[in-house]
């Protein structure tokens, strides 16, 4: 039974991953845009913030996703 699911599960997110890029491209590109102009409000130190120059900043990553977020952020840091 558990190979089943496992078999079923691979077989619908093999299907999502060849529409992901087309079905959510507009998502995606006002995640990204919102993250790098809204980021301050998750904190006021990034690179090139007066409050970050200077300074090794690091993040903990959630590994939520496809890496949307950590992608546009990791210029700043």
């Amino acid at each position: 039974m558990t190979t089943d699911f496992a078999e079923k599960n691979r077989q619908v997110f093999e299907k999502q991953s060849r529409t992901y890029r087309s079905e959510f491209g507009k998502v995606v590109e006002t995640l990204i845009n919102v993250v790098k102009n809204k980021r301050t409000w998750a904190s006021d130190t990034w690179t090139d913030t007066k409050a970050g120059k200077g300074k090794e900043i690091k993040v903990l990553e959630y590994a939520c996703g496809p890496g949307h977020v950590s992608l546009v952020s990791s210029r700043f840091l």
